[in-house]
């Protein structure tokens, strides 16, 4: 049982890492739900400790890919926001207090 429920996990666990690496492929933006490792099948079987090992070098690689492209976009939010606030006036009041 804990074989197959291991090869379980690893299979969504690499869903996720290919889906990790295609929105770093593209600089799409979409939100990557956190992995909970399953509890109570036991230890990783040894004939599926390479297969592990290759998902988390492939996490790791797409972590390394992400880190520039965050850093890039906060750089780009940053000249934004400067940006717009030296070339936009604050809006006027679109109201007028007739009780003042």
């Amino acid at each position: 049982m804990s074989a197959s429920a291991w090869a379980a996990a690893l299979d969504e666990l690499e869903r996720e890492v290919e889906r990790a690496e295609h929105l770093a492929a593209t600089s799409a933006v979409e939100h990557l739900a956190d992995w909970v490792p399953p509890t109570g099948i036991g230890p990783l079987p040894h004939h599926l400790v390479a297969r592990a090992r290759l998902l988390a070098d492939r996490q790791q690689a797409v972590i390394a890919r992400l880190a520039p492209l965050l850093h890039d976009t906060r750089q780009r939010l940053q000249v934004s926001r400067r940006i717009g606030g030296a070339t936009t006036k604050p809006a006027p009041p679109v109201y007028v207090d007739v009780t003042a």
